[in-house]
Parts: structure tokens; sequence; C-alpha cells
């Protein structure tokens, strides 16, 4: 291990996405799991709404509510608040700023960045009863609460005729994944999630209620799209809907190829990106080991394109031309696809919640297929290695980009509208706690390659899917001198202590702790020559 253990606490939502955390950082009386109990039922508890629940450890609906999609450098909690209205959302936020106790608040509970660990022994509120649709035919907006998972957008839009972008994962929270961008397979029609976000409803740090829209406070409406989880917490999103194309029917094709054409499936997929990929179409290519058609460690390119069947034959046949091992092609509607897609792997993500899921990313202009060919065949080979001790996640995602780049890239705080052709994920799953320094190095490593090939010469990320303190800050909001200095003024303005600073934190002076520690937990050296940090953080509260 390099260097000495950092003593000190290490900051912070499916779209994997928490949408807002809050940490006591200037001192106080810190609430604590023994004086918790009753204090917070004799005192919140009044102040809730009937439908609101109060949960503490050894309840059942504690453990329900806690509950995460990964226990990796995870929040911990002595309490959690499942809030039934907006009113408890005021009054819970209320309360842990009283006791000076950090709080999260939690939609989906897929949050994959580290930077939420700074929550330990505090309090959880969770959104997942504000989960109401509410449609208004005559404007064809939907009203989503803010505890709605995409799934349930997805599926009361689909009811209705109608459909818009949301992520791919179906129990992602709305808010979590919107206030980040929220990529998904429709943004080549219809842009994204939040290009189609008329306006939240948001809490914000001083504990007002306010609806944000582009008139009523241009400079919130431009951080909130991009950086939102910085400014507070959404209560309510006004999504615009668009009436459904082919009865929101989509053709879907899943094919195993074996990691020996590795190269012939990344050059097919740099021609059809190069050419530009239709606004219908997405692809998603994962690694499973073994494939569920073929039985053995496999290359999935999963085929989705919005449209008749017919009119996605052109486009399908050059990967049949590749002679996949394995083929499944089916015919579904918007509701049904994401459970059906990617040999069913939203199955997995979305039922087995847990585990210690170490996860990295970058974006890219290009597959480079030097860099695809050492990386698939490393994955067979710790994959095999390591023999269901670790499981080895390659997820990347190839997404038409015509409506997101007709938007005026400087018109919110997401600075990659032209700068995410591609977004490669890599996770290594286990529940060996002693297997985490090992698959670090090794995931860090690839990520470092995957920065260097990519074609923009820095690290580009998505920034939901940013692992946390290891990446700068600029990698998730933009290298333009500009673009922070808006955030970092809009960040003083609304939350100058820093309360909403812990998921993909905006850095200022007073909002982090490891401030003096960046730049060596972002330091990148050329790939094969070691990582330069490999001390494990430890979060000591």
């Amino acid at each position: 291990m390099l260097g000495a253990r950092l003593n000190l606490a290490v900051l912070a939502l499916c779209g994997i996405f928490s949408q807002g955390i809050a940490v006591n950082r200037f001192g106080g009386n810190v609430a604590t799991p023994n004086n918790i109990a009753a204090d917070v039922k004799s005192v919140l508890g009044p102040k809730l709404s009937q439908n609101a629940t109060i949960a503490l450890p050894g309840e059942p609906l504690f453990d329900e509510l806690i509950t995460r999609y990964s226990d990796y450098d995870r929040p911990t909690f002595s309490v959690s608040i499942a809030v039934a209205t907006k009113e408890d959302v005021q009054a819970a936020v209320a309360y842990a700023r009283s006791k000076d106790m950090p709080f999260l608040v939690q939609s989906g509970g897929h949050g994959l960045t580290t930077s939420t660990q700074t929550v330990q022994n505090g309090m959880q509120i969770s959104m997942r009863r504000l989960n109401y649709t509410i449609f208004d035919p005559e404007t064809e907006i939907m009203r989503v609460g803010g505890g709605a998972v995409t799934g349930e957008l997805a599926n009361a839009s689909y009811a209705l005729g109608y459909e818009v972008t949301v992520g791919s994962c179906p129990c992602t929270g709305v808010m979590g994944v919107g206030l980040g961008a929220g990529i998904g397979r429709l943004q080549g029609m219809y842009g994204l999630l939040m290009d189609n976000i008329v306006a939240i409803t948001m809490m914000l740090p001083d504990g007002t209620i306010e609806r944000v829209t582009a008139e009523s406070n241009p400079d919130l409406w431009w951080a909130v799209r991009g950086a939102g989880h910085n400014f507070g917490i959404a209560l309510e999103a006004e999504v615009q809907l668009h009436p459904q194309v082919n009865d929101g029917m989509h053709y879907v094709a899943d094919m195993e190829f074996p990691i020996s054409k590795t190269v012939e499936v990344f050059k097919l997929l740099n021609l059809i990106s190069a050419n530009e990929i239709p606004k219908q179409l997405a692809f998603f290519i994962t690694g499973h080991a073994p494939g569920p058609g073929s039985g053995v460690p496999v290359i999935n390119i999963d085929f989705v394109w919005h449209g008749t069947k017919e009119s996605a034959r052109e486009h399908l046949q050059p990967w049949l031309d590749l002679k996949p091992l394995y083929k499944k092609e089916e015919y579904v509607n918007w509701a049904s696809l994401p459970w059906v897609t990617y040999g069913g792997l939203n199955n997995i993500l979305c039922s087995q919640p847990g585990g210690q899921r170490n996860f990295y990313a970058a974006n890219a202009a290009t597959y480079d297929i030097s860099a695809m060919a050492s990386l698939w065949n490393d994955w067979e080979k710790m994959s095999i290695k390591y023999n269901g001790t670790a499981k080895f996640l390659l997820m990347f995602q190839t997404f038409a980009q015509q409506a997101v780049k007709s938007v005026d890239p400087d018109s919110s705080a997401f600075p990659w509208r032209k700068g995410s052709e591609h977004f490669l994920l890599i996770q290594a799953s286990y529940t060996d706690l002693s297997l985490r320094a090992e698959l670090d190095i090794w995931l860090r490593q690839w990520q470092t390659l995957f920065v260097e090939t990519s074609g923009y010469g820095r690290l580009q990320q998505y920034v939901n899917y940013g692992h946390g303190y290891r990446d700068p800050m600029e990698a998730l909001y933009g290298y333009d001198r500009w673009r922070i200095e808006k955030l970092y003024g809009l960040k003083e303005k609304y939350d100058p202590d820093g309360l909403f600073d812990s998921y993909q934190p905006i850095r200022t002076d007073k909002a982090s702790l490891l401030a003096a520690a960046r730049p060596q937990l972002h330091t990148y050296k050329p790939f094969g020559q070691g990582v330069v940090d490999q001390e494990v953080l430890h979060t000591e509260l």
C-alpha cells in the first residue's frame, strides 16, 4: 500500500442514482445511534404526515429501506424516514439539520459514486412513496413524483400511448437520472431526459420549495440540469411526453460473439458510428461469462431498433454477416424492453442488491481496436481466474446523437453534448473484502487506458457514471473555465454551507475536505506502469 491512511471523511444517486445528500462538516453535536431513537419519534414524528414512517435499526422496514444496489463504500444510517409528502421532506431535513445529522435522499438506491460514504450513522430520507405520475392530456406533460423510478415513468407513459427518453435500467430513480442529464435509447429522437423536463420543483438548501423553470430562474435552471444533485432535493419533475412511434414497439436482437471476434465487432461499431447512427437505433455491448445462449464467454451485442422489423433488417444485416454464435430476436413494447435486452441483465441488476460493486467509466469518441482486443481478452482471463468469487461486468453504450446535439451545448451544466459518443463502463462485483485492493487496481488500469485511447485526450464522464473522488471534477462538469466559475458562483449563492455537496460535488473551499488530496487522487499513469495511488481510503467520521 502506498501512502498512509487518509484519516478524513471521504465526501459524497440507477441511473445507476441518489439525488441529494447533505453532510455536517463544520462541527456541532452530531446525532448518534444511541440517542436518536427516542428523540426522532417524539420530536420529528408529530410533524410528519400520517402516511410517513420512521424506521429504526432492528425493524424489518429499516433493512428494506436502506437496501442499495452496491455496498461498496456505502453510506450507513441510524434512522430512515419514508416520506409521503413534500412537507415531510422539509420536516425531515429540518430535523436532521437541527441535530447536525448527515442525511441522504434516496429514490432508486443505484448511485454508484463512492462520495456518498460520508453519510455514516445518518438519516436516510426514502422518497419511494412519492412515486406518483399525473398526466395532463392537453399539454402532454406528466408530473412525476420525486420517488418514481424510470420503469414507472416508462410504464405510465406507454399505457397512455406516449414515450420519452429514460435510462436503460428500470429501477433507477427518475430524479437522480434526470438531474445528471439522463442518457438512454431514445435520445436520438427526443434528446436527454433533462431536455424533456420543463419544470423541476426543488427543495432548496434554505428549506424553501421552488418550482424552477427556464423563465422563473434561468441560472438555477441551467445548473440543475447536469449538476442538480448539488442544489437541493427534486420533489417533482414535469416531463414533456411524445406520442409513441410504431405503437411503442421495438425490434430487439441479442447476438453473442466469441472473444476471438472482438476486432471485427468493434470495427463494425466504429463504422456504424462514423456514418451517424440512425436516430431509432441503440447498441448495448456487454460481456457475459458464460453467454446465456452459447454457454461460453461472449461479447453480447444488443441491437435495439425503435421501428418495424422490416425497417431494421438493413441495419441488422452487417451483424448477421459476422455470424454470431447465438441470436435471439424479439418484437416488444417499450414497457417490456428493459427486461428482455442484453441477456436479461436488468433482471439481475434490479433484483440482486448489495455486495461489493466497484465501478469505473469514461466517455469515448471511438472504440480503440487495440485497446478493445486487450480488454476483452483480459476480461475473459479474469473471469476464468476468479471463477465466480469475483464477477466482471463490461457494459458499453452507443446511442444515436441527433436530438442531443441539436440542443445548444451551453444551455445547461451538462458539458458533453459533443463529447459522449460512447459510454464505457467496467465493474467488479465480489463479497470477499480481501479482494478489494487488487480488483480496484485492475479496474483503474483499464479506466486509464480508456482515457488514453478515448479520442478526447482527457477523462470525460457522464456524471452518474463517475466513480467519486478519484476523478477530477472537471471530468464531470467540463473543462471550460466559464462552466466551473458559473457553477462555483451558483453554489456559493444557493448552498454556501455545502449542504448538498456530497454526490459528485462541485468543490469549493468550504465544501471539500479533500481539496488538498485531489491532485494525487486523479493522477493518471500510462497503462501498464502501475497505479499512482493504491491506498485504501478509510472513512472515520
